[in-house]
């Protein structure tokens, strides 16, 4: 309501009885009675057609403007005729204001507490009337009517002055002064005799700290084997030695409690649910009042504090956060997260960053361990070494990936040492090894494929081993046992598809044409098979259709037999026994062939074992004195391997090599050379089937002669016998 005029008659007041008879007492009233007559802003009676219902506020001032009310209170009253009779102190309380009731601020306090407790010679009484208008704001009505005589009657239970001596002991009945009838510091030592109070007479808990003037209880008033005692300074109070017990006479600490389950500390509730430290069974207890209610520790004071960790009410913690989501939850921010050993700097723990969860240890020489059991007796299955390696059944992985089994796993449907699945038909499982160079496109890889073409169907599996450049650059096994090389559905155990052209020396070769024996550079031939040795089969066969083959003609026999006969055979045994055997050999000679029929002889790069000695490395330098040259290539053979190294520099009794680690098993087998001799035994064969067809045809062309020298000594011998015959018979 806005500013209105209301004329207001202040009818009775009754607060306290004075009627304190000598060793008597009386219940004082403590409400006012209050009577008002109201108009509007035009002067009407508020209710002059029919009574109303409405809402009007007391506050108690101790100004006649302005201000805080010390108390207030809001009652629903029926106003008729402008007129209304209310008795103050029976309403309820206005928030935010001290008041009888809730919503009024805690502690409650009645109209007549109020009174008492305000130490003002004067009060004032606002009053504010409902409009009935919702959108309006009610204001009070000015101007606020000062509390006089009827209204301070509510002291008169309150005796705020006597005469010296006027009160005898003869005229206060026993026990009928209590502690609630003396105001605040209205005792004081003056008044009382030495001795006249004792314990006896105060109760228990009955002396506050407000009913003590400063200085008032001195050292010598107290029983210090039952009190203790205590140092003040300014404000605090406190004991410069001993130990404080609470619910127990024998504190052994600085504060202790009773040996005994329970609630301890409240730091908020008097009763009930509540903040504090309690005991349970073998159980220190933190808690708050409820499910909803948090522990917070950090650094501070209460009203300005750090937070630092958070024990939800629901049991998640956070640290670095306030809201944690989980059991354990850290703030969403990137950096190390928990340390489990060192205080800073490097250590082992866990972190996070972009999209990364870390687990770490403190160095590269430090590892990540997995397994059972406890710290001090730990079994490991799993370590990953700072340097990247990975061992599974190892803690020294010699390599990026160490799988070691105490007992080996043989293969099987559902066993294996490392198996890898999928789930459908038809599908693929695989290891892919991704290029360095061009990782996006090249690589190679193992893949196992249930049917011949994924997403088949069936039991025609394949396994491959390839690369990524074409799509039949692989190897594939059939369970057929059967192995295609650039062929998914080889036809044999071996089946080789395609062929490459590369630069060679063609030396000899047999073909649909036959044998042949040359010696040329060729890189217009593709091959299939490449092969350093030798090739064991029963039986070969070689395209031979004439209409493949060019310029025919029947060899020369008579000087293959030529040839032939010029060409040495040689009983000899191999320099490389461990790679050639000890057995005797019967055959030619390479440079001695080449001088009669050197198309069967051919050239190429090749080692030849003319050094063949143990020798020791170190650092790369082969110990052994040689008469090797820089740039000249030779051959060495380690544990580990076999190959053909370059000689990059030659030193006093030692050449070196790109080859790493020292050993003292270093094989030197010789040199390279670019003219090593090879034999084309096909074309030597050739040539003997060649000559061997002249002597048959002579052989035949003899036999024929023979026959008829033959036929002809006969008729000679039978001509003979008959002239014999004649000779005998004539003489």
């Amino acid at each position: 309501m806005k500013t209105h005029p209301f004329s207001l008659l202040l009818a009775t007041g009754l607060l306290l009885a004075p009627a304190l008879a000598m060793g008597q007492s009386s219940s004082v009233p403590t409400l006012v009675s209050y009577q008002g007559r109201v108009t509007d802003n035009t002067g009407t009676l508020i209710g002059n057609t029919a009574p109303v219902n409405r809402t009007v506020e007391f506050r108690l001032y101790t100004l006649g403007s302005g201000g805080t009310p010390i108390w207030a209170e809001s009652q629903v009253v029926t106003i008729s005729a402008g007129e209304f009779s209310v008795l103050i102190g029976n309403g309820t309380g206005i928030s935010g204001l001290t008041g009888p009731s809730a919503p009024a601020a805690t502690p409650f306090r009645t109209f007549a507490a109020a009174l008492n407790s305000s130490g003002s010679a004067a009060l004032y009484l606002g009053v504010t009337v409902d409009d009935g208008n919702a959108s309006t704001n009610d204001v009070e009505i000015s101007p606020r009517q000062q509390l006089v005589a009827g209204p301070f009657a509510l002291r008169a239970g309150v005796a705020e002055t006597v005469a010296s001596a006027a009160i005898t002991s003869g005229m206060i009945g026993d026990l009928q002064i209590a502690s609630g009838a003396l105001q605040t510091s209205a005792v004081t030592t003056t008044k009382v005799a030495d001795a006249a109070i004792t314990s006896t007479k105060i109760a228990d808990g009955a002396i506050l700290a407000v009913d003590l003037a400063s200085a008032a209880v001195t050292a010598d008033k107290i029983d210090a084997s039952t009190v203790g005692l205590w140092s003040v300074s300014g404000a605090n109070v406190f004991r410069a030695g001993g130990n404080v017990g609470i619910q127990t006479n024998t504190p052994g600490f600085p504060l202790s409690f009773s040996d005994a389950s329970g609630d301890k500390v409240s730091f908020y509730g008097q009763s009930g649910a509540h903040y504090g430290v309690g005991l349970g069974s073998s159980l220190l207890q933190i808690h708050t009042g409820r499910s909803n209610e948090d522990v917070a520790f950090g650094y501070g004071t209460s009203a300005s504090f750090s937070e630092t960790m958070r024990i939800k009410g629901n049991g998640n913690v956070g640290i670095g956060t306030s809201t944690p989501g989980f059991a354990l939850n850290f703030a969403n921010a990137l950096g190390d997260k928990i340390s489990l050993f060192g205080n800073s700097g490097a250590h082992y723990g866990f972190g996070i960053q972009g999209a990364l969860l870390q687990i770490h240890s403190s160095s590269s020489d430090s590892d990540v361990a997995f397994g059972y059991g406890t710290s001090a007796a730990f079994i490991e299955t799993m370590r990953i070494k700072g340097n990247g390696r990975l061992g599974i059944g190892t803690n020294a992985p010699a390599s990026v990936l160490s799988i070691v089994e105490a007992v080996g796993t043989s293969v099987g449907p559902n066993a294996g040492s490392i198996t890898l699945d999928h789930r459908n038909n038809g599908g693929a499982s695989s290891i892919v090894f991704r290029s360095c160079v061009n990782a996006t496109s090249d690589f190679g890889y193992i893949q196992y494929q249930d049917a011949s073409g994924l997403g088949g169907g069936g039991e025609s599996a394949r396994l491959y081993i390839g690369t990524s450049n074409d799509g039949d650059d692989h190897l594939i096994l059939n369970p057929s046992g059967f192995v295609g090389i650039k062929n998914n559905d080889p036809a044999a155990p071996l089946h080789v598809s395609g062929a490459q052209a590369n630069y060679f020396i063609l030396e000899a070769y047999i073909d649909g044409n036959g044998a042949a024996n040359t010696y040329q550079g060729r890189s217009d031939l593709g091959h299939s098979i490449i092969s350093d040795g030798r090739i064991r089969a029963g039986a070969l066969d070689v395209a031979s259709d004439s209409r493949i083959k060019a310029q025919q003609r029947p060899s020369e026999g008579a000087s293959d037999l030529a040839v032939l006969r010029q060409i040495q055979i040689t009983d000899y045994r191999h320099i490389d026994v461990p790679g050639n055997g000890v057995r005797p050999q019967k055959k030619v000679i390479a440079q001695q062939v080449e001088q009669v029929y050197p198309q069967a002889v051919g050239q190429g790069r090749g080692v030849v074992p003319d050094i063949y000695k143990l020798a020791s490395l170190k650092g790369g330098w082969v110990q052994l004195a040689t008469d090797l040259k820089q740039g000249e290539r030779v051959r060495l053979i380690t544990e580990k391997g076999d190959d053909v190294y370059a000689v990059l520099e030659v030193g006093v009794g030692s050449f070196r090599v790109a080859l790493e680690g020292d050993t003292d098993k270093l094989f030197v087998y010789g040199r390279e050379v670019a003219d090593f001799r090879f034999v084309d035994y096909d074309a030597l064969s050739m040539l003997n089937v060649s000559a061997t067809q002249v002597l048959d045809r002579k052989l035949e062309l003899e036999h024929k002669e023979n026959v008829a020298l033959k036929e002809k000594v006969a008729g000679l011998e039978a001509r003979l016998a008959a002239l014999e015959k004649l000779l005998k018979a004539s003489k």
